[in-house]
């Protein structure tokens, strides 16, 4: 059976949301799911900041750069 695994950004609560994607891509990981919890972590951009496709584009970009 063939398993897709991915690895979601909380678990880089310490780290900004780029140096999230890169330790999961050098991890080995290609699929992941961006997380946001205020105060905690913002690895994506929270819709009540204004999000344009502008912001979507440079998130997918680093998606791109990393592998993900």
């Amino acid at each position: 059976m063939k398993n897709t695994i991915g690895v979601v950004t909380s678990t880089y609560p310490n780290f900004n949301g780029v140096e999230a994607m890169e330790g999961i891509a050098k991890a080995g990981f290609r699929y992941l799911e961006l997380a946001s919890a205020p105060s905690y972590f913002e690895h994506m951009p929270r819709p009540e900041k204004g999000v344009d496709k502008k912001i979507v584009n440079g998130v997918l970009d680093l998606c791109k750069k990393y592998g993900l």
